[in-house]
């Protein structure tokens, strides 16, 4: 079933990119990489002088824009130290975008079954990371959002498969170089997409770094300590030659990326558990929109691995062992993946962090959900064969672990390609579609622009349930950055006072009553059916 589930999740990663639009985001992140490309900051042409986030140089880097760039120039899509806003260019870094996602899931699968000695526990943990909706959704997509949880998840594997003893001395090993790679990697995505993510990462480090003291301290093997901090360095020295305006000053780097990230001012609101949240939202805010993103038999698993952690936690205290007693690779493991799924919304919970759209912030607890899911089927599958469960309730517990990663899989293929407005049957009661935040992306404008007639000009706009609808502020859809919209403009009549209108549905809006329904983008959920936007006649 694991198999057939990555199958799966692989053609959508591969097709996804192709059938979603250019979303919110993307137009200014390719504004940046144009900046940088023509030897400035990575930020937006005449933006240099604003203050705060949108201005500064030390929030966004350019880590995942050099893929991407790099992926259009191979593909004859965009010459070298140049952008295009073409459709070809467009898919390709959408197509980036799902390479990282699907390497998360690999490399997600790989750290867990080393670190279980079950490569049927690794396999699982692949496949039930593509069957969480919203980690396959953005995927499509999302520049800022999928790097990051990449980059964070590389490393956390990295430090996983460090813990995992090698070679006496300082004799390398492919394990040593693995981990390095890893290392690496996870600091260039990680910390050269979104700058501040340097905290979260070096708090991990911290702590691989206590557990190998207690590892050395209690006569167990060495850590590769040498090769985790040589793909530290490595991957800094990439970000530096990368982008030297803002790694060449460690100390203001330091300062001027936590302040400058907590500096954004959004004034919209997220419909969440039928509340619509400003953008400092209430504590409750990121736990609603985590357990309803995950798919509740995954979420099950995870908990389960929360178990076993604790239950060899208890052990060990009640031996009074934990100096004599030198730290596992799979206690390790459930560490590090509590500090990449706690830490850093934690502390965006008590400082009180800027927060919407639901979980696209916050992506990469994702991926330690679905690690923490495969510690915690370890811990089942040793349970049952222990023998402590009998036969049917190994079959029983054989059947749950195959829905846990089907049921998701199917519903998230027939919301396919907006798999990201997924929430989970118990978040889901009352419904869905009037109660959560849907296609904030507008990844439904490409979908939409064919409903719209050759030769019609297509406007584009927003419809929310606690704002009037004014015509005055629709806008061409037709534009450089979404080649798809552009229209033929012929000189055809139209009606008067009527505009083929495109409208994207925000915070539970409906079709304003000036309108006129003519299409709409939809999905169904469980019976349920998902307006995700319209066409209308305005």
């Amino acid at each position: 079933m694991a198999l057939l589930v990555i199958v799966a999740g692989v053609a959508q990663l591969a097709l996804g990119p192709g059938r979603s639009g250019v979303t919110v985001d993307e137009p200014t992140q390719v504004e940046r990489t144009k900046s940088w490309l023509d030897g400035g900051d990575y930020v937006p042409n005449g933006y240099e002088r604003l203050a705060g986030t949108v201005g500064s140089k030390y929030v966004y880097g350019p880590a995942f824009a050099s893929l991407a760039h790099t992926a259009n120039v191979l593909t004859g899509q965009e010459p070298r130290g140049s952008v295009s806003f073409g459709n070809g260019a467009a898919v390709n870094r959408h197509l980036a975008s799902s390479l990282l996602a699907l390497l998360t899931a690999l490399v997600a699968g790989q750290a867990i079954g080393l670190a279980t000695s079950s490569r049927i526990v690794g396999l699982w943990t692949t496949a039930a990371l593509l069957a969480i909706p919203i980690w396959t959704g953005m995927g499509f997509f999302n520049p800022k959002d999928t790097p990051v949880a990449a980059g964070y998840t590389f490393l956390s594997a990295a430090l996983i498969l460090g813990a995992r003893p090698g070679r006496p001395g300082w004799k390398p090993d492919p394990g040593d170089l693995l981990v390095l790679l890893l290392a690496g990697a996870g600091v260039y995505f990680a910390v050269g997409t979104r700058l501040a993510m340097w905290l979260p990462l070096a708090c991990s480090l911290v702590v691989f770094a206590a557990l190998s003291l207690q590892r050395r301290g209690s006569g167990g093997a060495p850590m590769r300590w040498p090769a985790v901090v040589a793909g530290v360095l490595l991957g800094s020295l990439c970000l530096l030659v990368l982008y030297p305006a803002a790694f060449s000053n460690p100390w203001e780097f330091a300062t001027n990326t936590l302040g400058d990230s907590s500096d954004y001012s959004w004034s919209g609101l997220t419909l969440t558990a039928g509340q619509l949240l400003t953008a400092h939202p209430p504590w409750w805010y990121l736990p609603a929109w985590a357990f309803a993103s995950i798919p509740l038999l995954i979420g099950a698993a995870g908990l389960s691995g929360l178990g076993g952690l604790a239950v060899k936690a208890w052990e060990t205290i009640r031996r009074r062992a934990w100096h004599e007693t030198p730290i596992g690779v799979r206690e390790v493991a459930a560490l590090l993946v509590l500090v990449q799924l706690l830490l850093l919304p934690l502390g965006s919970m008590v400082t009180g962090s800027t927060m919407y759209s639901g979980l696209r912030q916050h992506l990469y607890l994702v991926p330690a959900v679905a690690m923490l899911a495969g510690l915690g089927v370890s811990y089942l599958l040793g349970l049952a064969g222990s023998r402590r469960v009998g036969p049917a309730g190994s079959w029983l517990l054989a059947a749950a672990l195959s829905a846990a990663l089907l049921v998701p899989m199917v519903e998230q293929a027939r919301l396919f390609p907006f798999n990201y407005v997924y929430v989970n049957p118990v978040a889901g009661i009352g419904g869905v579609n009037d109660r959560w935040e849907g296609d904030y992306w507008f990844a439904g404008l490409k979908e939409a622009s064919d409903e719209v007639p050759d030769g019609a000009t297509a406007w584009c706009g927003k419809t929310y349930a606690n704002r009037r609808f004014d015509p005055a502020e629709l806008e061409p859809c037709s534009n450089v950055e979404r080649p798809y919209a552009i229209q033929r403009q012929a000189d055809l009549p139209q009606a008067a006072g009527r505009r083929w209108v495109i409208l994207q549905r925000r915070a539970g809006g409906e079709v304003p009553a000036q309108c006129v329904p003519a299409g709409a983008v939809t999905r169904t959920l469980r019976g349920e059916k998902l307006d995700l936007a319209w066409v209308v006649r305005c």
